[in-house]
């Protein structure tokens, strides 16, 4: 084997191997930019939301959802039940989703913390929706979709995802 041969293997080494790195690093780099980055989870209850409240909400499920309506007997839409549920444990909330959204004090979506409210833009409807966040993503709303009734939803799908427009938090 002469030299000429050897440092033409050499060259064609290092070539592959550089190239099997450029590659490597392409891929890490497409992988990270395609996750949805997440918000931080809280895991404390508020001092002004505590787990009794939460667990009212959730023994509420089932109710039907009712436009209009703010009471487990006539049923509730979104901001009735929001509206209701804090009612229970002496807020004075406002009535409908938008004015929810535009009166409370709003929280950055990484400080959330069950107990806030999250709200939703829906369709071309601003501020459209609210529910109750639960933790872990999770939160209780009077859903008018299939469910037609008050539901647990998760916030991290795509469809609730793509509509979230923000947290507010009650204040007494």
């Amino acid at each position: 084997m002469n030299l000429t041969n050897t440092v033409n293997d050499t060259q064609r080494l290092c070539h592959g191997f550089f190239r099997g790195i450029v590659i490597l690093l392409a891929i890490l780099v497409v992988a990270s930019c395609a996750s949805k980055p997440k918000p931080a989870k809280m895991a404390s209850i508020p001092s002004d939301a505590n787990e009794e409240m939460l667990g009212y909400a959730l023994s509420l499920q089932g109710t039907p959802y009712r436009w209009g309506e703010e009471s487990p007997e006539a049923g509730f839409d979104c901001s009735g039940f929001i509206w209701y549920v804090y009612r229970q444990y002496g807020y004075s909330i406002p009535r409908t989703a938008a004015q929810i959204a535009n009166e409370l004090p709003e929280v950055e979506t990484v400080d959330r913390r069950p107990g806030d409210i999250l709200v939703f833009n829906l369709g071309d409807k601003a501020f459209a929706h609210v529910g109750l966040y639960l933790g872990n993503d999770s939160f209780i709303h009077a859903s008018s979709g299939k469910a037609a009734s008050v539901t647990v939803s998760n916030l991290d799908t795509p469809y609730w995802w793509g509509r979230f427009a923000g947290v507010r938090r009650p204040v007494r």
